[in-house]
């Protein structure tokens, strides 16, 4: 399976999501729910995180946080590590609490950061049950729910708000002077969100991780392109590839590595040159070992072999890995959208 896009820079702003292993329940009483709270805010301040809303739901939950540091990663493998520790040796089990890597959207502040958080604490009446009731129901429902950040926007008393979440700029954002319009502010827009039946601002996601206008994309596009360990998951993301045939994919490799276009369709034992294509046709462009062996003549199995062979040769020979990497990374800008 792919593994999601990390776009991490100092002052991201991120909307993250983690659900429990094979969608089942990673919360079953009211302790596990407390636990994970105080576990956020050890890890806000061990890694200097700020939050702006949150919701716990029985098998998931949604933060939106803010890394000064540009440290998503190691903040939430902390707290998701921290919380299966416990967890397993709480309910004496074994084995994974969430299923994979949490999942973050890294957004522009601007317009994204209110509408992001008014989604995820409307949440608890986006369930079964709750989704056609009427507006006054469910906003009831939201005022009432324990587990989320929408009583610390909306409380009359400053005293009893979780002094771990940040109102502040979402309440600017709405144009507000003072906590008190801060607050009826937001009361009414999520209101409107629940009259009006808004689309989830998810829904204009760009590249499955970053969400956010035109010059904000732009941005994102050039740090994707610049950072190397991103542009090398990129290829595993259907929408970030070209349909590019494979014969066109064969002949770019066979140029960038300087080979004789004979060399690939011999049939002579070794043929390091056809392994080396095989490797970059996998590696690089995604292809399948039916198709590569169909353009080639060779069955499926042996382009398996042939890749392997590559594979144990980069571990014996630095510098052919390193030019291997170098080749790949070309052909990663070459099958791009």
């Amino acid at each position: 399976m792919a593994r999601h896009l990390r776009l991490e820079y100092p002052g991201a702003v991120y909307h993250v999501t983690a659900r429990g292993n094979d969608r089942g329940a990673i919360f079953h009483t009211a302790e596990d729910r407390t636990h994970l709270l105080e576990l956020l805010c050890a890890m806000m301040e061990r890694h200097e995180v700020m939050l702006h809303a949150y919701v716990l739901m029985d098998n998931h939950f949604h933060l939106v946080v803010r890394t000064p540091q540009g440290n998503l990663s190691r903040f939430m493998h902390d707290v998701n590590t921290g919380f299966s520790v416990w967890t397993n040796k709480r309910n004496r089990r074994t084995g994974h609490v969430f299923e994979g890597r949490f999942k973050a959207i890294v957004m522009e502040e601007a317009g994204y950061l209110r509408s992001v958080s008014a989604y995820v604490h409307l949440n608890p009446v986006r369930v079964k049950g709750w989704k056609d009731r009427p507006v006054a129901e469910r906003l009831e429902r939201i005022a009432q729910y324990p587990w989320s950040s929408y009583r610390d926007y909306t409380r009359r008393n400053a005293a009893a708000r979780n002094p771990m979440v940040t109102c502040g700029q979402v309440w600017g954002d709405l144009g507000a002077r003072t906590e008190r319009d801060g607050r009826r502010l937001y009361r009414a827009y999520v209101r409107g969100w629940l009259q009006e039946e808004s689309d989830s601002p998810l829904a204009d996601v760009q590249r499955g991780c970053y969400l956010g206008g035109d010059e904000f994309a732009d941005r994102m596009e050039r740090l994707l392109v610049g950072d190397k360990a991103i542009s090398d998951q990129i290829v595993a993301y259907k929408e970030w590839r070209r349909s590019v045939p494979t014969t066109e994919l064969i002949a770019r490799i066979v140029e960038l590595w300087g080979l004789a276009p004979a060399v690939v369709q011999s049939r002579r034992r070794p043929n390091e040159g056809r392994d080396l294509v095989i490797y970059l046709c996998r590696e690089a462009g995604g292809k399948a070992l039916r198709e590569i062996g169909q353009v080639l003549g060779i069955k499926g199995a042996a382009v398996s072999l042939a890749a392997k062979r590559v594979r144990e040769r980069m571990a014996a020979n630095p510098r052919l890995r390193k030019r291997l990497e170098t080749v790949k990374f070309e052909l990663i800008k070459l099958l791009k959208t």
